[in-house]
């Protein structure tokens, strides 16, 4: 197991469905909307090594995918972009690493995070397409 690339590639895979969702969703946005800062944060020295450095890191990284997931959800909700039933999409509240200790729990809440960050799109994309279909 590679935490740093497990980290790395998923939330690679939250920003691309992001720019996607973008691109289909403006058409309908009221206001200017910017796209997030979808850069991945980098790991200054990789290492193989769970250290501080990388725990920050792996902190980091969540603190920013939950910031980019709020913008998204705050860009959404300004632009009425929104189930009609419930109203506004609530911000997300991911699990933060609290640990150097890798194990199957650790494992799991991060890919419940992913999880979360993936359910949250799939329904902001759903949002979108009801709009696409007017």
């Amino acid at each position: 197991m590679d935490l740093i690339a497990t980290y790395q590639s998923n939330i690679q895979n939250i920003y691309n469905r992001i720019k996607d969702l973008y691109s289909k969703a403006s058409p309908y946005f009221d206001q200017d909307v910017q796209l997030p800062d979808l850069q991945v944060v980098k790991l200054n020295n990789p290492t193989d090594l769970l250290n501080r450095v990388v725990y920050q890191w792996t902190v980091s990284c969540i603190q920013r995918l939950q910031m980019v997931m709020n913008n998204v959800v705050g860009d959404f909700n300004d632009n009425d972009i929104i189930d009609e039933d419930i109203g506004d999409t609530p911000e997300l509240k991911l699990w933060l690493p609290e640990r150097l200790v890798v194990d199957d729990i650790y494992m799991l809440k991060l890919q419940n995070n992913f999880d979360e960050c993936n359910e949250l799109l799939d329904k902001l994309n759903s949002y979108a397409q009801e709009y696409m279909n007017y």
